[in-house]
């Protein structure tokens, strides 16, 4: 158990990520659609492995309030279901597939989708509002890539995938005591891609979720693409990113375990200010496991602060002395901030990551922010847009324990889904987003999914009929 549980972890790790797509219609795409589901019941059929294994008696949990301001609960309805299966059933019809083409039975998700997931980001949002009240340039950007460390924080032995976005699901997230409110939309299928547009107290935040993953003899590789863009309202400046890779080591022998690698550069593209962030390879003996270190420059190449922590605990600074801080060489050239001097006994914490509730390991080892995401209140049920995650019926039977109906409701929901699709090929119709469109970005010149701007009108006549 403990060894899936791990490789899945990187399914959900991209936000940073992408998401296991679950649709493949034949008549438009020349690669074959694989169903482990199929398999694996053959392979298990003499143990009735969904009946025995996962229909049990679940543990009740209590709601509780997360915020002055508002109610939010804080556990899920009931806690994870017991049992164990082999990894290696369904990995080993994966190796070598794209991982988009490949759907998996409903016992290996979390009762989330993949766009809460990606909103699960925003945890940490008071960092944003802390950059946009410093004035310093510099200052700013500390805060700033605080917040980008900790928007991939959330991954850490949260092992369980969520649940494949349907072709123009959406969710909306409003938290008033945050200051918050964020839509997400699947815009594509394949690829998929999922679009999101977020406003804050003095800031927006927009950009698209996309990767390519794929299964090899060693391991998961997961590669993100695109560009998150951040804009600071009353400051004026524009920030963008591109989110680290993320590696599952032994996939097939052995512990599996994951990690974010590669290099970010965090860049203020209206003052020229940049930070640098290194996710460390684990090398040897585990030496840098989780580790991230960087540091902050000015538009003049001197380094101003030093970074350093673990993406999965917190992210502490340092200042680096006058006469240490230029990154040139001799000829001029940029450096890359490797041998910089710190003044290590005067650092501080920009940003820690919040304890999970004692429940946690019985509810997909989620925080409370997490365990939020799905609740549905009453009085959301005719604000709410017909497409958003909540009214998913294969989720909210998970969330409330009932495996076997989640399992049929899924397969309902993916078949209607393919008949959506068998009859826009017929039609020659294309599918438009319903509040997202694609442009240039103006400072990638890359292609990007952007917001419509009419989310919140509420005009929600138009939206398709998903579930």
């Amino acid at each position: 158990m403990r060894s899936l549980i791990c490789c899945f972890d990187a399914f959900k790790a991209v936000l940073e990520g992408n998401e296991l797509e679950t649709f493949h219609d034949s008549s438009s795409d020349s690669e074959e659609f694989f169903d482990t589901r199929s398999e694996f019941s053959r392979s298990q059929s003499r143990s009735r492995f969904l009946s025995d294994q996962f229909e049990q008696p679940y543990l009740d949990c209590e709601t509780s309030s997360t915020s002055s301001t508002a109610q939010f609960r804080s556990l899920l309805p009931v806690s994870k279901p017991l049992g164990s299966y082999s990894l290696w059933t369904i990995v080993k019809h994966c190796i070598g597939r794209d991982m988009s083409r490949v759907t998996l039975p409903v016992f290996v998700n979390e009762p989330l989708s993949f766009l809460q997931r990606t909103a699960e980001a925003m945890e940490y949002c008071y960092l944003i509002d802390k950059a946009i009240a410093i004035d310093a340039p510099s200052e700013r950007m500390k805060n700033v890539s605080a917040f980008v460390v900790s928007t991939i924080s959330c991954c850490h032995e949260r092992v369980w995938k969520p649940f494949n976005p349907l072709l123009g699901e959406t969710y909306e997230l409003t938290r008033d005591d945050l200051g918050l409110k964020i839509i997400l939309e699947q815009v594509s299928h394949h690829p998929p891609i999922t679009a999101f547009y977020c406003e804050g107290q003095g800031y927006t935040m927009h950009g698209s979720v996309q990767a390519t993953m794929r299964i090899t003899a060693k391991g998961l590789d997961v590669n993100p693409q695109g560009y998150v863009t951040l804009h600071l309202l009353k400051r004026d400046e524009i920030y963008i990113w591109r989110n680290p890779n993320v590696r599952v080591h032994n996939l097939i022998i052995g512990t599996m375990w994951i990690e974010r690698v590669g290099v970010v550069e965090v860049k203020n593209v209206t003052s020229n200010h940049r930070a640098v962030l290194d996710f460390k390879e684990s090398g040897w003996f585990n030496k840098h496991v989780h580790h991230v270190e960087g540091y902050i420059q000015t538009p003049e190449k001197d380094t101003k602060y030093r970074l350093e922590g673990r993406w999965i605990e917190e992210l502490r600074c340092s200042a680096i002395p006058a006469s240490d801080s230029s990154l040139q060489d001799e000829d001029g050239n940029d450096g890359d901030g490797g041998d910089v001097k710190t003044d290590n006994t005067r650092h501080s914490v920009l940003w820690r990551i919040e304890s999970r509730p004692e429940e946690a390991s019985q509810m997909y080892n989620m925080s409370r922010f997490a365990m939020s995401l799905n609740e549905l209140k009453e009085e959301d049920r005719s604000t709410l847009a017909p497409t958003d995650v909540r009214f998913r019926p294969d989720i909210r039977l998970m969330e409330n324990g009932d495996i076997k109906g989640a399992g049929d409701e899924k397969h309902r929901l993916e078949e209607k889904q393919r008949a959506a699709r068998r009859k826009r090929h017929e039609t020659k119709e294309e599918w438009v987003p319903r509040w997202f469109r694609k442009d240039t970005s103006p400072h990638t010149e890359e292609l990007e999914w952007v917001y419509t701007g009419s989310y919140w009108e509420r005009n929600f006549s138009q939206c398709p009929d998903i579930y």
